[in-house]
């Protein structure tokens, strides 16, 4: 995403759009004017993250200078509804036409193909988008990766997965109502938030390298909790898991998360070191959470809309607080220790430090 110091050294065309003042850079096109049709100016190598993100933009024409399109370059552009990837292309970023309508897709270059609804990075063997109407998905055979957020928001019913993938990217599937899916023998990867507000209610593990067991997910590389799929009332942990991932309760912007709605307490088991950016955010009804003497790292708004936590309590083990995770919230303490919390937490936060007596 350009800066603000990029844009206002750039220059803008009769449309509104902002370049480089090289033009090699198209950086913005200040988002919600109307463009209907667009063609980049000739010359331009670039088009840089976000660049046309919530533009009314219809249709959209390349030179054959191109070489890079952007992380979320065209994202929720709705009136977008096909695209031509030129010759020249030989990147194109996450989430680049994520929440379009794009239905259509022409490929002039060999760096990339579009097959069976899938816009495929070939180097990469990776599905960038999944840019179709189909609901029904058969995921190529030499396909190594899923990438990220390329389902994600997609209403598709059914999808197989081949056996050779390697890798599902952080947020592939977030949001997408799958019920089932079949993880292959060759799968050693899941990322952060890969399954956060589907629908699923089947998983089959056929791979060595991947846990599921009670409704937790676990990547066993990393010993890392990716998902869990329940609506107990207390929740314990699993023990094979030294990470809790990203969003794992995740109740993402309108998206819900359909598990973990009645879960009031959950404990993290000894082992834990970190829990990462909005781990349990969007448990609305937990009430009580009991960490380990292990924990050493709390992510950004690691609880955040965690609307009936009050209090929690600190292991003298903590290294890093991130901002935002425990804002509100009563934070206890052992006895003699508040100097040492203090260095970890901002400012807001002492008034609700308490020392522990016991």
């Amino acid at each position: 995403m350009a800066s603000d110091e990029e844009i206002a050294h750039g220059f803008a065309d009769e449309f509104g759009v902002v370049y480089s003042l090289d033009g090699l850079h198209l950086l913005e096109s200040r988002g919600h004017m109307k463009l209907g049709h667009y063609q980049v100016r000739k010359g331009c190598q670039v088009i840089r993250d976000m660049a046309f993100a919530l533009s009314s933009i219809s249709s959209i024409t390349f030179p054959d200078t191109i070489t890079h399109i952007g992380s979320h370059a065209f994202s929720v552009c709705k009136n977008l509804t096909s695209i031509t990837i030129p010759s020249s292309v030989v990147h194109i970023g996450s989430g680049a036409f994520f929440l379009t309508k794009i239905k259509t897709v022409t490929c002039e270059t060999s760096n990339f193909s579009y097959e069976n609804g899938c816009l495929i990075d070939i180097k990469q063997k990776k599905v960038i988008s999944f840019l179709s109407s189909e609901h029904n998905v058969i995921i190529p055979r030499y396909i190594h990766s899923i990438g990220a957020e390329a389902f994600s928001n997609i209403a598709i019913s059914t999808i197989s997965l081949n056996n050779g993938l390697k890798s599902i990217e952080k947020s592939a599937f977030l949001g997408c109502k799958i019920r089932e899916i079949t993880f292959p023998y060759s799968l050693e990867e899941i990322g952060y938030s890969a399954f956060s507000a589907t629908n699923l209610i089947k998983i089959t593990n056929l791979s060595p390298n991947i846990i599921f067991d009670k409704g937790f997910l676990i990547v066993k590389k990393t010993q890392t909790l990716i998902a869990c799929f329940s609506n107990d009332k207390e929740i314990e942990l699993p023990k094979a898991i030294t990470h809790i991932g990203s969003n794992l309760f995740a109740k993402n912007g309108r998206i819900d998360n359909k598990f973990n709605k009645y879960t009031e307490t959950i404990i993290v088991p000894e082992g834990v070191t970190t829990i990462e950016d909005y781990a349990f955010s969007g448990c609305a009804e937990l009430t009580t959470i009991i960490l380990p003497e292990t924990l050493a790292h709390i992510g950004t708004n690691a609880f955040y809309l965690c609307f009936k936590l009050k209090n929690i309590k600190l292991p003298l083990s903590l290294k890093h607080v991130g901002e935002g995770a425990l804002s509100s919230l009563t934070i206890h303490i052992p006895l003699g220790t508040r100097a040492y919390f203090e260095s970890l937490l901002n400012k807001h936060n002492y008034d609700y430090l308490i020392e522990e007596t016991e």
